[in-house]
């Protein structure tokens, strides 16, 4: 098994995979959920959640979450990051929603998806990644 270099692991982390958030609670473990996302090289990672949910609820500007992507058929690999949340803001709908649920879910259902009622709730999340951890098991070790 290999490690990945800082391209290799930008360019894993911006391709589509769900990611894992986990995020810390005072005296219980980390909540951890799936969260659909966005990533572009060298920029913040990006991901919605709805203000209300657990998620939404614990999530503050300079808290420290963890996030994973993996792939799930071999060779297995992931890339997982850690860093501080940088901004919260109300989602933008044509900026931010329908982008990240068009590369889940296709056009049309994408499209259908941030029609539905409740959709103003949503938030955008934007974490500063501090720390890279990744390997690639179909990286040949020499």
């Amino acid at each position: 098994m290999a490690g990945l270099t800082l391209i290799e692991k930008q360019k894993f982390l911006a391709a589509l995979h769900v990611g894992i958030l986990s995020i810390p609670r005072e005296g219980a473990a980390p909540l951890t959920s799936p969260v659909w996302y966005d990533y572009t090289p060298g920029s913040e990672l990006t991901f919605l959640t709805m203000v209300n949910s657990r998620k939404g609820k614990l999530l503050k500007v300079g808290l420290p979450v963890s996030f994973c992507v993996q792939n799930e058929a071999p060779p297995y690999a992931y890339v997982s990051v850690s860093g501080l949340v940088s901004r919260i803001t109300q989602s933008l709908l044509e900026k931010e929603l329908r982008p990240i649920a068009r590369r889940y879910l296709g056009t049309n259902q994408g499209d259908a998806y941030t029609e539905r009622e409740g959709i103003q709730d949503t938030i955008t999340v934007r974490v500063k990644i501090e720390d890279w951890l990744a390997v690639d098991y179909g990286k040949s070790v020499g």
